[in-house]
């Protein structure tokens, strides 16, 4: 049974999202990746079962899946492993809750298999609060 403090706005479900405008986003990057990043972000390629994030962690990258699927997930009270969300290509995730706010993520980020990614840094987002 998946938690329901885990689902809840408040509590960071909404801080992991498939974003809409992949292809902006990734145009972005394209443009970034001729040196003006400064290191803000970098193509990555990925093992099966990579951790991106670990539940707990405070979260500073933001991943555009090029290729690949990644899983979004938690352990429950008895120690399972839940499954909560699926990210499949051109689609990107993040803990923006965890980002913005500096606070620990509520999920962990997996590799399901082999992937690529465009990881994106928080020094290149500009907050507004």
């Amino acid at each position: 049974m998946i938690r329901e403090d885990k689902l809840d706005d408040r509590n960071g479900f909404k801080g992991y999202s498939s974003m809409g405008n992949y292809e902006e986003l990734m145009a972005a990057a394209a443009r970034l990746q001729g040196g003006e990043a400064g290191g803000l972000f970098e193509v990555r390629q990925l093992p099966k079962k990579a951790l991106l994030l670990r539940e707990g962690e405070i979260a500073d990258t933001l991943y555009l899946i090029r290729k690949g699927c990644l899983r979004l997930f938690f352990y429950d009270s008895k120690g399972r492993d839940i499954t909560f969300q699926f990210f499949f290509e051109g689609e990107s995730v993040a803990s923006f809750d965890s980002m913005h706010q500096g606070s620990p993520s509520l999920f962990s980020l997996e590799s399901l298999e082999p992937s690529e990614v465009v990881a994106i840094r928080k020094k290149g987002f500009l907050w507004t609060s």
